[in-house]
Formats: C-alpha cells, sequence, structure tokens
C-alpha cells in the first residue's frame, strides 16, 4: 500500500513538471511574439465554465 502512494506522489510529481515545463514553453513563444496569451477575463471565464471559479 505505502508503495501505491508514493507511486501516486512520483505520477503528481511527474504531472506537475511536465505542466510547469509547458507553461514555460508558452511564456517563451509569448516574448517572441508567436503565442497570444488569454487575458484575465477569458481565463476567468474559462474557469467558470469548468466549474472552477465563482
Amino acid at each position: 500500500m505505502a508503495t501505491e502512494n508514493n507511486c501516486e506522489a512520483e505520477m503528481n510529481k511527474a504531472e506537475i513538471l511536465a505542466d510547469f515545463e509547458q507553461a514555460c514553453r508558452e511564456v517563451k513563444a509569448h516574448r517572441e511574439g508567436k503565442l497570444e496569451l488569454k487575458t484575465w477575463e477569458e481565463f476567468r471565464d474559462e474557469l467558470r465554465q469548468e466549474g472552477y471559479y465563482d
């Protein structure tokens, strides 16, 4: 059981690192003018539609 929890924790860590790496690529692309980021309002509305923000 402890091994299961450790595996799950490592998987979550890997997912977090992958998401962070993707976010860094997006920021770099934005700085290079290759990507336009969402405004806070657009992001907030998306979160509301998914039920994460009231």
